[in-house]
C-alpha cells in the first residue's frame, strides 16, 4: 500500500477551537453588612423590648395566680343564707381580671366539696337496718340527687358541683354498705350454721348407736342445705360444723358430740 502525506491521515495537521469562554468579571465574595452606632442601637433596643415582653406577661400571670388565689378563699368562706348559692357570675363580679373558665372551675369544686362531705356526713349516720336494705338506699341515693338538682337549678356550675359531690360520697357509701351487708349475712350465717348443729345435738343421744346414727343423717341434711344457701366455700362450711360441735361439747361434756366429727362422711370428704 502506498503511504499518504502525513497531513491527510486524520487527527494530524487539524487544529481545535477551545469550547470554553473566558471569565467576564470576577464577583467575589458577598458583602458584610457593617454595624453602625445606629444598627447597634436598633439591636439593643429590640432585646430590651423582648425582655419587658417577658417580664410583663411573669408580671401579668402572678397577678392573676395571686387574684385565684383569693377567689378560692372568698369561695370556701362564703356561707350563704338558706338557698343561697355563690354562682360564676356573683364571683366573676368581685374577681373580674380572672377568665369565665377560673371562675366556674373554682365554683364547681366549691360545692363539689361541700356537697359530697354533706352527703357523706347524712349516709354515714344511717342505721344498720337501712344500710341492710338496698331498696330502701337506693331510693334514698335518688332522691338526695334529686334535692341537689332543685336546690341548684339553673346554676350550671354550681348544678354539676353539687351533683358531682354528691354521686361521689354515694358512689362510695354503697361500697361500704354493700361490705357491710356482706359481713353481716356471713355472720348471719355462721351463727345459724353453730344454732343449727345444737339443735341438732340436743334431738339425740350420742351415747346409742341408734342416736350417732339420727346425727350423722342431720348433719348430712345441714351440709345439702349449706351448699345451696351458704356464703361460705365448702372447706369454710365444715370448719364452722367441726367448731360448733368442739363448742357445744365443751358446753356438755358428757355428750360426746366431738365423735361425730370422725363419722360425718361429709366432714371427712375433701
Amino acid at each position: 500500500m502506498a503511504r499518504q502525506p502525513i497531513e491527510n491521515l486524520q487527527g494530524y495537521g487539524q487544529t481545535s477551537s477551545p469550547s470554553a469562554a473566558p471569565i467576564d468579571s470576577f464577583t467575589g465574595a458577598p458583602s458584610v453588612p457593617r454595624e453602625t452606632p445606629a444598627t447597634q442601637l436598633a439591636q439593643a433596643l429590640g432585646t430590651m423590648s423582648g425582655a419587658v415582653a417577658r417580664a410583663g406577661e411573669r408580671a401579668k400571670a402572678e397577678r392573676e395566680e395571686l387574684s385565684k388565689k383569693k377567689a378560692i378563699g372568698y369561695a370556701a368562706s362564703f356561707k350563704g343564707e338558706q338557698g343561697e348559692f355563690l354562682d360564676s357570675v356573683k364571683l366573676g363580679e368581685t374577681y373580674a381580671d380572672l377568665s369565665q373558665t377560673v371562675v366556674a372551675t373554682i365554683v364547681e369544686d366549691k360545692y363539689k366539696n361541700e356537697y359530697y362531705n354533706a352527703t357523706f356526713e347524712r349516709l354515714n349516720k344511717l342505721d344498720d337496718d337501712v344500710k341492710g336494705d338496698v331498696v330502701a338506699l337506693e331510693n334514698l341515693f335518688d332522691s338526695i340527687i334529686s334535692e341537689a338538682n332543685k336546690a341548684t337549678q339553673g346554676m350550671d356550675f354550681v348544678n354539676s358541683g353539687a351533683v358531682q359531690g354528691a354521686r361521689s360520697a354515694i358512689n362510695q357509701m354503697r361500697r361500704e354498705f354493700s361490705e357491710f351487708r356482706d359481713t353481716e349475712t356471713r355472720n348471719l350465717a355462721k351463727a345459724n350454721t353453730e344454732a343449727n348443729v345444737y339443735n341438732i345435738l340436743g334431738k339425740v343421744d350420742l351415747n346409742t348407736n341408734d342416736g350417732q346414727v339420727s346425727a350423722v343423717a342431720l348433719v348430712n341434711d345441714l351440709n345439702e342445705k349449706l351448699i345451696a344457701t351458704s356464703p361460705f366455700t365448702k372447706t369454710e362450711d365444715k370448719q364452722q360444723i367441726v367448731d360448733a360441735l368442739i363448742a357445744y361439747n365443751k358446753l356438755n361434756p358428757t355428750s360426746n358430740a366431738v365423735s361425730l366429727i370422725k363419722k360425718v362422711p361429709w366432714l371427712q370428704s375433701k
